[in-house]
């Protein structure tokens, strides 16, 4: 035997029951407010403080042009949306090392020349 045991049809049925009678998201915090329960706070963004090893312009160039080899299975829409992110993501990271003064100037304007960003 290989030690699994099959799992009864009642589990199954079960824990659809279950699944089927649990409020969907936006139901459960309609009932939370009106039972008096605040719905819980945002999620408050985090800003990302680059250090020295990260704004060197050849570790940045070479993880922007890897990021998104992972995903060249997905659909043209996809890959555009996502090299629009990684894009302004690539954009925000040079510009917090240029005011912390992590990178030059001229630094920057090199690498995004490199990668084919607007800045």
């Amino acid at each position: 035997m290989s030690g699994t045991h099959p799992v009864p049809s009642r589990w199954i049925r079960s824990l659809a029951a279950i699944a089927l009678a649990l409020p969907l998201s936006g139901e459960l915090s309609s009932a939370q407010e009106r039972n008096g329960v605040p719905a819980p706070p945002a999620s408050r963004p985090r800003e990302y403080n680059p250090d020295p090893g990260t704004c060197k312009p050849a570790l940045m160039e070479a993880a922007y042009r890897q990021r998104l080899a992972a995903f060249q299975d997905q659909s043209p829409q996809v890959l555009a949306q996502l090299q629009r992110l990684q894009r302004d993501l690539t954009v925000s990271s040079i510009n917090r090392c240029i005011s912390q003064g992590l990178m030059s100037r001229e630094e920057a304007q090199a690498l995004a020349q490199s990668l084919g960003l607007e800045r």
